[in-house]
């Protein structure tokens, strides 16, 4: 008798965390709108970078790709032992919306990741702050898709995944 009640509040539980899933992805979905901004708030696109030589090229160039006017690409390099910095200062030198920061070393207390992201923020001069990693290929609507959202639903933070190519695909990895 107590096992069926235990079912039954199982397959309850279970069938309310299905729907409440399903509902957030539907509403997500709806919520979402197309990108059609152009232009607007400076946006710096924040990119740590350790150790990225077979990738960061790949992402530089979508990147460099973007249809929205007004922003800049802050590459911090995270004291890589590959060619990272000097991919990074290529482009810088032939694309002046580049910039290299030389990661400086981390403090403790610190994770690698974090402390980059955080000297990529301390040099950037957007008022919008998009922060990715080096091993994605992104869409040339992009950088458009992150302010149209901001500002169509006025929003202070978003986080979107929207027509992004993962690196690990590209290097075939199987299931991704």
């Amino acid at each position: 008798m107590a096992g069926d009640f235990y079912s039954i509040a199982l397959v309850c539980i279970s069938g309310y965390f299905l729907l409440a899933a399903v509902s957030n992805v539907l509403y997500l979905r709806g919520a979402t709108k197309a990108p059609r901004a152009e232009s607007g708030p400076f946006v710096s696109v924040i990119v740590p970078a350790r150790n990225e030589e077979g990738c960061i090229a790949r992402c530089l160039d979508s990147l460099l790709a973007q249809r929205y006017k007004g922003y800049e690409v802050i590459v911090v390099d995270d004291e890589s032992s590959d060619a990272t910095a000097d991919i990074v200062s290529g482009f810088a030198a032939r694309d002046s919306r580049v910039h290299l920061v030389s990661g400086k070393l981390l403090p403790e207390g610190w994770l690698g990741k974090p402390h980059a992201l955080s000297q990529g923020v301390a040099a950037a001069r957007g008022e919008v702050l998009l922060l990715t990693d080096a091993d994605t290929v992104h869409q040339p609507s992009s950088i458009s898709w992150a302010v149209t959202n901001l500002q169509e639903h006025g929003a202070d933070f978003l986080s979107g995944y929207l027509h992004q190519t993962y690196g690990m695909r590209q290097q075939g990895i199987p299931g991704l």
